[in-house]
């Protein structure tokens, strides 16, 4: 199938941090690398490939216009694939692959951010793009009959109590039934 973004790049320049001073050829790789790897992941190859399909009669001639429904999913993935654009572009960004190797690109006046402070705005853009990708899976989850290639039931919006989170909290369970739940729920309601 041909490629499709579900953005274009001046979107994506005029909505997140990246401005148009970074040159749009460096990051269509990342926008559409994003778009393959975690829209998709998230979706589903079947609605993907609808999806795609739909933006490509879009820009046919004569065009196809898209269904309201469409759009609106449409939308939601936008949003969500801007920050992981940015997410995947970050580290390229002042980095450059070129034929003499790694260069780190320096401009006059300007210095490096720490590691430190790098790591942390990059934890803030990811943050951004699992917000906007869970506004997504609700949106498919409450209109689930709209979209046949998308099954909502596949999806648990619950927090995962068998994983570690960022509170420093872990539970070291093989199973649901190893967890006693009315203790968790107690503990985390008072």
């Amino acid at each position: 199938m041909a490629n499709a973004l579900f953005l274009s790049l001046t979107y994506l320049q005029n909505n997140t941090p990246l401005n148009a001073n970074i040159d749009a050829s460096e990051l269509y790789p990342h926008a559409k690398t994003a778009e393959d790897i975690h829209i998709q992941e998230v979706i589903g190859t079947k609605l993907y490939d609808y999806l795609k399909g739909v933006v490509i009669a879009s820009k046919a001639s004569p065009p196809v216009s898209i269904s309201t429904n469409d759009r609106t999913l449409l939308e939601h993935l936008r949003n969500a694939l801007i920050w992981y654009t940015v997410y995947d572009a970050f580290p390229f960004i002042g980095t450059k692959i070129r034929n003499i190797g790694v260069v780190q690109q320096n401009g006059d006046n300007l210095t490096n951010a720490s590691d430190a402070k790098e790591n942390k705005l990059e934890d803030k853009i990811l943050n951004k793009a699992v917000a906007y990708m869970n506004i997504v899976k609700r949106y498919l989850c409450e209109y689930d009959s709209l979209y046949s290639e998308f099954k909502c039931d596949s999806w648990n919006l619950n927090p995962n109590l068998l994983t570690s989170t960022n509170s420093g909290i872990a539970f070291e369970r093989s199973t649901k039934e190893d967890i006693d739940y009315n203790y968790v729920k107690k503990w985390f309601n008072s």
